[in-house]
């Protein structure tokens, strides 16, 4: 028998194997025993650094977490990038690595300048950005999710955070 022209897989691995692709029809399973992890990225500015930059997010999905140093007071700046439905990350500030929270000064500063997105706010409205801050009780986290493209929301916080 002939193979159908016509037919397209609908879930494929992708030419060089560097992706599992999912396409229109097409649906995931996992089985008993199997995993997805989602990436998880620590950035760790120097202990002696009191600023530094981060022009882009590198991730789109998964954990990200900015872990300071108890020796150094430190601040931070982001930019979100643009973002396509699905994308969902969880930002979050470590004062200390150790967890005993003695760096009461570690600062993140988020903002969409420069970028195609639109940020909206817990509230509802639209927004530039937000800052974290650590403190001698917890460390901040953020929760941003994209249900439109080029439109980042944020569903949740903890912790001190300034919309």
């Amino acid at each position: 028998m002939a193979q159908d022209e016509t037919y397209q897989t609908a879930v494929y691995q992708e030419r060089e194997g560097a992706a599992l692709v999912i396409g229109s029809g097409g649906m995931g399973r996992i089985e008993s025993g199997g995993v997805i992890r989602s990436p998880v990225i620590v950035i760790n500015p120097s202990v002696t650094a009191e600023c530094f930059s981060v022009a882009e997010l590198p991730i789109s999905y998964g954990t990200l977490i900015f872990s300071g140093g108890a020796a150094a007071a430190w601040s931070a700046s982001c930019r979100l990038g643009s973002c396509s439905v699905g994308a969902d990350l969880m930002i979050m500030l470590r004062g200390d690595p150790d967890g005993t929270f003695t760096n009461e000064t570690a600062e993140l500063d988020f903002s969409i300048s420069g970028t195609p997105c639109i940020l909206l706010l817990s509230t509802g409205g639209a927004g530039s950005g937000w800052e974290m801050n650590t403190s001698a009780a917890s460390d901040p986290w953020v929760h941003i999710k994209c249900f439109t493209d080029g439109i980042w929301s944020i569903v949740g916080t903890g912790g001190n955070v300034i919309e």
